[in-house]
């Protein structure tokens, strides 16, 4: 990690809760132009619903974590 994002993290490690997700979400609506606004409440319990009753196909963090990275390590 560069100095840079290290110093970046510890300032929004600062924020408060409300903040560190509002921050989450414009990082995250930047990465994938074009997705449109962020989920709605609606959307969430619809997914969540579906999580719940076994219907999702859900991902390791780990796996999903690696191809993030491996994405945007091979733009530089």
């Amino acid at each position: 990690m560069s100095s840079t994002v290290e110093q970046v993290l510890q300032t929004a490690l600062a924020l408060s809760e409300a903040d560190q997700f509002e921050l989450l979400d414009a990082l995250l609506a930047r990465l994938e132009p074009g997705t449109g606004a962020p989920l709605d409440r609606l959307e969430l319990d619809r997914r969540c619903t579906e999580i719940d009753a076994g219907e999702a196909t859900l991902t390791p963090w780990e796996e999903v974590r690696d191809r993030v990275r491996q994405k945007y390590q091979s733009n530089d």
